[in-house]
């Protein structure tokens, strides 16, 4: 039997979906105040959500104008190893988070890479945001030279019954995990096909393949990314540019995944997982394919995955 919210607050929720679908219900109803002490309250039950918990706190406080609030949380998020990709926000919340977590993380990335003897360099940008990635390629063609391969992986990931799913949710995960795939391959193509050459890779997910229940925004823009790739690569592919689409099937080993759902990864068994490098390793080899024997898709999983 469930234990749901009192007029006294909140009591308990006898699954994440119940307790997400009282959220939804506050904030649809105009009570956000209610909607995020629920989260607070609640969420802290059920860690293997841990990441989609975080991202709710984030936009509600948002919403109510509680941007210093929504800063917290997020770095709350991020202390707690929940990588998860920034919300969409606006104005002086979106900068803020942009600035103050997001550059940092990226940077962190580019110097463990120097460290290691490699070059890196960090280019923050709002992909979302069509002059924000026009602004990218041009900033990385002047001070770094000519891309030559250019590989998307950002994504969002909205989860739940369709019915409980806002438009602003739908839009964003589209906004994010297709949209921003679009404006970075034109504008990778646009600076490619005068050169007769180069690699534009995207990043698909179960999603890409198959609807399953409670993904319906996020799989929707998987697969209309997917679709995009294979019209790009008949497109552009006999204009020299190698298009194609990388899907992965599976959970991504990584400290973020552990400790966001520490449950579902320490069910996996060895190598149970998929590796960040082995990934790498993959984006490396299509890149590097001669143009007589292109790869358009390649689907990685781990042994132990169902499919």
């Amino acid at each position: 039997m469930t234990a749901g919210p009192t007029a006294s607050g909140p009591i308990g929720f006898a699954s994440f979906q119940e307790l997400q679908t009282e959220v939804y219900r506050r904030r649809d109803a105009g009570d956000r105040e209610t909607a995020l002490e629920l989260l607070a309250a609640a969420g802290p039950s059920f860690p293997d959500q841990a990441a989609h918990v975080y991202l709710a706190r984030v936009q509600l406080s948002a919403e109510l104008g509680r941007i210093d609030e929504a800063i917290r949380v997020f770095a709350e998020a991020l202390g707690a190893g929940c990588r998860y990709p920034l919300p969409v926000l606006r104005g002086e919340t979106f900068a803020a988070l942009h600035d103050i977590v997001e550059f940092e993380r990226l940077e962190h990335i580019a110097a463990e890479i120097r460290a290691e003897g490699g070059k890196a360099q960090a280019y923050p940008a709002d992909m979302a945001v069509e002059a924000g990635v026009v602004q990218l390629f041009e900033r990385v063609e002047t001070e770094l030279g000519e891309v030559q391969a250019a590989a998307y992986v950002a994504a969002t990931r909205v989860e739940g019954p369709i019915i409980n799913t806002s438009a602003a949710d739908f839009e964003r995960a589209w906004r994010l995990s297709c949209f921003s795939g679009f404006l970075l391959g034109r504008e990778a193509a646009r600076r490619m096909l005068p050169r007769g050459a180069g690699t534009i890779l995207f990043t698909g997910a179960a999603g890409s393949f198959r609807g399953r229940g409670q993904f319906g925004a996020f799989d929707a823009a998987k697969g209309a990314l997917r679709h995009m790739a294979q019209s790009m690569a008949r497109d552009l592919g006999p204009k020299g540019i190698h298009v194609a689409n990388v899907l992965i099937e599976g959970p991504i080993e990584s400290e973020r995944m552990r400790k966001a759902y520490p449950e579902r990864m320490a069910t996996l068994g060895p190598d149970g997982a998929v590796h960040p490098d082995d990934i790498a390793e993959t984006y490396w080899h299509v890149h590097c394919q001669p143009r007589n024997a292109w790869t358009l898709e390649v689907d990685l999983r781990p042994w132990s995955e169902k499919f």
